[in-house]
């Protein structure tokens, strides 16, 4: 199975887009996620 987020700390810190949410919940048991939006201009 690929994915398409990655570990920040091993097991405990991961990172993706919104679209990879589901899977990093299913696969990874995350319980907690933030949402962070960076505008460049």
């Amino acid at each position: 199975m690929q994915k398409n987020y990655q570990n920040l700390i091993d097991d405990k810190i991961f990172f993706g887009g919104a679209a990879d949410v589901t899977d990093m919940v299913k696969n990874e048991g995350v319980e907690v996620i933030f949402f962070i939006s960076l505008n460049s201009g």
